[in-house]
């Protein structure tokens, strides 16, 4: 129930990067697709839940049946630190490891009313290692998240509903501080491609380009480019060259 008035505003909607950071701005950036229709939580949870059963099933190499139930657990936990303080938009001024720290507060209260000590405390360390990474659970989990998100604007792209990051910056203005964190325009300059499902990609490899290194990083490199090909008939080119011109490279 504390999860029903949670939002996720933004990615559902135009993209990431140079969303306003208040609700009523969303509302404003949003509407003409949507009738300001918002993704909630429960949908996104949804969403990294049925990527963990598909990979189980078709990768059981890097996600096997054994690990299944230890993915599920930290995919439907893994948003819960935002029932209280709602999707805070990573605008190029949020603090987040104080973030962090406050929604793992709220996750560890959660969890301590819920469930006996010992459920609790693998719960919490599944979550722990979602935020820090320190295992292949943790990353595997943290790409699930980032790649459903990229999966999601696809099928928007192929519903049509996906909104192009130029229509939006002409018509509502507006754009992160310099210096900050990548914009718009930075990451359509790189990957030729004004949807936000590029400019999802290119800033998580760029701003994190230690995903690439990730146990399970081509697996998704993979399902996405199969995606790009099913909604745009061809692959993200940029995204298959990207590692080289980095000088990264992962078997």
């Amino acid at each position: 129930m504390r999860l029903q008035n949670v939002r996720r505003m933004g990615v559902a909607k135009c993209g990431s990067n140079g969303r306003p950071s208040t609700k009523n701005g969303l509302k404003k950036i949003t509407e003409p697709f949507f009738r300001n229709r918002e993704q909630s939580d429960a949908e996104h949870v949804f969403g990294t839940v049925v990527l963990v059963s598909l990979l189980s099933d078709y990768y059981p190499d890097k996600f096997p049946k054994e690990d299944e139930i230890k993915y599920f657990s930290t995919m439907l936990f893994h948003e819960l630190g935002e029932a209280e303080g709602g999707d805070i938009p990573d605008d190029g001024t949020r603090n987040n490891q104080n973030q962090d720290l406050e929604e793992l507060a709220f996750v560890e209260n959660f969890l301590t009313g819920c469930f006996p000590p010992k459920a609790k405390d693998e719960k919490l360390s599944l979550y722990c290692g979602f935020l820090e990474q320190n295992d292949n659970i943790g990353k595997n989990a943290f790409l699930i998240d980032k790649f459903e998100a990229i999966l999601y604007n696809l099928f928007l792209e192929e519903e049509r509903r996906a909104g192009s990051i130029s229509w939006r910056t002409k018509h509502f203005g507006h754009k992160l501080p310099k210096g900050q964190t990548l914009s718009d325009d930075d990451c359509a300059k790189e990957t030729g491609s004004d949807l936000p499902a590029d400019n999802w990609l290119y800033a998580l490899v760029t701003k994190t380009p230690e995903v690439m290194s990730y146990p399970a990083f081509e697996v998704f490199r993979e399902i996405v480019q199969s995606a790009a090909f099913i909604v745009r008939g061809e692959e993200m080119d940029w995204f298959n060259a990207y590692r080289y011109k980095r000088n990264i490279y992962t078997p």
